[in-house]
């Protein structure tokens, strides 16, 4: 999809994530919110697994393909690479915080 109905797609996109964190920052008590923010170790953990251990743990997929392209395509390793270096999903993450 090109032209204005691109950039109208992606604005509604952006305003819909923004909405959904928005309803779901507003149910929040201050107190909750509160102890959220003081659980900083909690937030190093997932920080660190989210950008450094699961990048690491699928760098031995990739290699594989590199060693065995038989066994692994490239396209696959880098596909796992891909995944290993990626976030989790808008929606996972405001599941697994409540």
């Amino acid at each position: 999809m090109t032209g204005q109905a691109a950039e109208a797609l992606g604005t509604a996109g952006t305003i819909a994530v923004a909405l959904l964190f928005f309803f779901h920052g507003a149910a929040l008590s201050r107190q909750q919110i509160i102890d959220g923010a003081t659980h900083w170790r909690l937030h190093i953990l997932i920080t660190a697994l989210t950008f450094v251990f699961f990048p690491l743990a699928v760098l031995p997929v990739n290699e594989l393909s590199t060693i065995a392209p038989e066994w692994m395509p490239k396209d696959l390793g880098l596909g796992f690479l891909y995944l290993g270096v990626l976030p989790s999903a808008v929606s996972s993450s405001i599941a697994s915080s409540t």
